[in-house]
């Protein structure tokens, strides 16, 4: 599911376009630590609300994770 409006290969050919990093691939690890290092409390003003779950999901709707 594409939630951030980006498929991978959209998001690393716009960034290639820009001449910009266009590597999308994060190990489980880094997955793990973007994810946790997301403070969840200060986005408590957003009209959505997140949890870590979500967040893990929108990065992998735009990231290769290996």
């Amino acid at each position: 599911q594409i939630i951030s409006g980006f498929t991978p290969e959209s998001l690393s050919n716009m960034l290639k376009e820009l001449g910009l990093c266009d590597d999308l691939t994060l190990t489980k690890s880094q997955l793990e630590e973007c994810v946790s290092g997301v403070n969840i409390e200060r986005m408590s003003n957003h009209p959505m609300k997140f949890d870590y779950e979500d967040v893990e999901k929108i990065y992998r709707s735009f990231m290769n994770v290996q």
